[in-house]
């Protein structure tokens, strides 16, 4: 067997333990006995009801979460990426533009759309 001193044996906790109020555990209990004297069709119905509810609270805080998850992340911006794509289609029309005058053309195009993207995504900054 082993022996150990029981001065030894401490521990420590950082966070100190969630308690709760008599309040919440009485209102927690009577809510469980209401929901144990209802039916079987009753508490069908109940749970159906408490999960449309839950899918809503989630969907509103999607919402609400979506544009401050598209600031903080280091993706790019539609608009700026539609005016680096617009952009590099422009100068490599311009580029090719001694090959064909319609490689010009379109590339010029291009490069002004490219522009306008850019300058949609600077205003919005």
């Amino acid at each position: 067997m082993l022996h150990t001193d029981s001065q030894l044996l401490t521990a420590g906790v950082d966070e100190q333990p969630e308690v709760f109020s008599e309040v919440a555990v009485e209102s927690a209990t009577l809510l469980k006995n209401t929901y144990l004297q209802m039916t079987k069709k009753e508490q069908k119905a109940f749970r159906n009801h408490l999960k449309k509810e839950i899918k809503t609270l989630v969907k509103t805080k999607k919402k609400a979460g979506s544009v401050e998850s598209i600031e903080t992340s280091n993706a790019m911006d539609h608009d700026l990426k539609l005016a680096a794509i617009f952009g590099a289609i422009g100068l490599v029309g311009l580029i090719l533009n001694s090959v064909s005058v319609a490689f010009g053309i379109i590339g010029g195009i291009a490069l002004i759309v490219g522009v306008v993207f850019l300058v949609m995504w600077i205003i919005r900054q």
